[in-house]
């Protein structure tokens, strides 16, 4: 009796695969293609970001908080309203975070509220500097070259696992 049950389970695992048709396997490797570095600005306030799904690594050295939540605005992100000018220089050296963390970690010091729409941040609302707190920017633990090829080994990295997903897919539709 428990043969033809683990043959069942086979069978429907395998069934799906077998009418997939071969470009399904492109349509994800050309959506992993798609994943790149974006760069925002030039020279020293320039701004690296990948955009994957709801997640995004980001580099920003000594760039404006102001003039990060205007290009990520671009991208996606969310909208911001502040009470001060964001003028403080931030260093963010981030990798596959969510929006929300990201933007923790870049108004530390602030008093700040989310809103959301679902489960995404939608707007950030900025008030003021904790008066109480002193706030230092905190030294990057990576240079942007270190970022960029972490960042490009994790693109190919994901689209080798993209590539060698859509090769056995479209192996086991042959059979």
């Amino acid at each position: 009796m428990r043969a033809p049950v683990v043959s069942l389970f086979l069978l429907a695992l395998l069934l799906p695969a077998a009418f997939l048709p071969a470009s399904l396997g492109q349509a994800h490797a050309a959506a992993a293609a798609q994943l790149e570095i974006l760069s925002f600005g030039s020279g020293s306030s320039e701004i690296n970001v990948v955009l994957d799904g709801d997640k995004l690594s980001m580099f920003a050295n000594q760039v404006s908080a102001d003039l990060v939540m205007r290009h990520l605005k671009a991208v996606g992100g969310p909208t911001y309203s502040s009470l001060e000018p964001l003028t403080r220089p931030i260093n963010l050296s981030l990798h596959g975070v969510t929006w929300e963390a990201m933007l923790r970690r870049m108004l530390m010091g602030y008093n700040l509220s989310f809103h959301y729409k679902g489960s995404r941040v939608d707007h950030v609302r900025i008030l003021h500097l904790t008066p109480t707190r002193p706030y230092k920017t905190p030294r990057l633990l990576q240079s942007r070259a270190e970022w960029t090829r972490q960042e490009q080994d994790s693109l190919e990295a994901r689209a080798r696992a993209v590539a060698t997903s859509a090769r056995s897919g479209e192996g086991a539709g042959q059979h």
